[in-house]
């Protein structure tokens, strides 16, 4: 897998895909800030796994 999220080709749809969360966001009445709460601060290390 090729994280392209910084890549310069794909700014538009970058873009586009902020957008459509925004409005989503705003329809169910969600927030970055409530989200963030459901994030630890800390990732549990234990959950992920290792690689072969």
């Amino acid at each position: 897998m090729k994280n392209v999220y910084n890549d310069p080709g794909y700014a538009n749809v970058k873009a586009e895909l902020h957008d459509r969360l925004d409005k989503l966001m705003e329809k169910y009445g969600d927030s970055y800030k409530l989200a963030k709460s459901f994030i630890p601060a800390e990732p549990d290390s234990s959950n992920y796994r290792q690689r072969d």
